[in-house]
C-alpha cells in the first residue's frame, strides 16, 4: 500500500495554503475599514477598490478549486487506503477491529442525504467475534496511525450499531474461508 504524501509535501496542500494566505491578504486590502464615505472617494480610489475586490474574488475561486482537488484526492486516498483494518484490545480485554467506511454516491440518489451526520463516512468498530458493532462519524483523518489507547477513546465515543445477520453459509464453519 502506498502512503499518501504528508500535508507539508503535497503540492495541492501547499498551493492551497499559499492561496488562502493570498485571499486573506486581498480581503484585508479590499475590506480595510475607511472612515471616508464612498461619495468622497475619487474615481481612482474606487478603481483600486474594484481591482482589489476582483483579485480577492479570483483568490477565493482558486481556494474553492484547490479545496475541491484536496477533498477529491483525500476521498481517493481514503478509498485506496480505506482498506486498512486495525485491530486492538480494549481495557476489558475484548478484541476489536476498526476500519473507515465511505458511503458511495450514485447519480441521482438521495441516499447520502438520508445519512445525516454519517453522510461523509464513519469509523466502523466491530468485535472480532462480531457480537458488537459501533460507528463513529466525524472521525480524525489520522486514525490509522493513532495509538491503541486513542482508538479506545474513539470507541468510547462511537454509537452502537446493529450486528450483522448471519446467513446459513456463515454459520457453517466449513464455509468459512481459511484465515
Amino acid at each position: 500500500m502506498t502512503t499518501p504524501p504528508s500535508p507539508q509535501s503535497d503540492p495541492v496542500v501547499v498551493a492551497l495554503q499559499h492561496t488562502e494566505a493570498e485571499l486573506a491578504e486581498k480581503l484585508q486590502e479590499a475590506c480595510a475599514p475607511d472612515t471616508r464615505e464612498v461619495s468622497d472617494e475619487s474615481t481612482a480610489e474606487l478603481a483600486k477598490l474594484s481591482d482589489s475586490l476582483l483579485a480577492a474574488a479570483r483568490a477565493a475561486k482558486d481556494v474553492v478549486s484547490l479545496r475541491k482537488r484536496r477533498n477529491e484526492r483525500a476521498a481517493t486516498d481514503s478509498a485506496t487506503a480505506g482498506e486498512t483494518i486495525r485491530e486492538f484490545t480494549d481495557h476489558d480485554g475484548r478484541a476489536w477491529r476498526v476500519w473507515a467506511v465511505t458511503p458511495t454516491r450514485s447519480r441521482g440518489s438521495k441516499r447520502e442525504s438520508n445519512l445525516g451526520e454519517f453522510e461523509h463516512g464513519w469509523l466502523a468498530f466491530e468485535t472480532l467475534d462480531e457480537n458488537l458493532r459501533k460507528r463513529l462519524p466525524h472521525y480524525p483523518a489520522d486514525w490509522r496511525s493513532m495509538s491503541d489507547a486513542k482508538l479506545q477513546d474513539l470507541l468510547g465515543l462511537a454509537l452502537e450499531a446493529p450486528t450483522r445477520r448471519l446467513d446459513a453459509r456463515r454459520s457453517d464453519p466449513r464455509s468459512e474461508p481459511p484465515r
